[in-house]
């Protein structure tokens, strides 16, 4: 379960109740990833958004999509 306030993505852990709080590009991917958007579409996001290059919008996407599931926050099945 996650909204958004004010910029900042809060995610809420409903099998935990614990919450992380996104904000600057981690909310503006995850935005992209809730709506199901490739690690590509990430990537592009980035790019044009924050003028960053391809390299580093790869990178970063991939980390950012690894730290999730490292928090189980992804889910197959939406």
């Amino acid at each position: 379960m996650w909204r958004e306030i004010e910029g900042e993505v809060i995610v809420l852990d409903k099998r935990t109740w614990t919450y992380m709080g996104i904000n600057g590009s981690g909310a503006v991917l995850f935005k992209e990833i809730a709506q199901r958007t490739t690690v590509g579409g990430l990537v592009r996001r980035l790019t044009e958004d924050f003028g960053i290059s391809e390299r580093v919008a790869q990178h970063d996407s991939e980390a950012f999509v690894a730290m999730l599931e490292s928090h189980e926050l992804l889910s197959e099945h939406g």
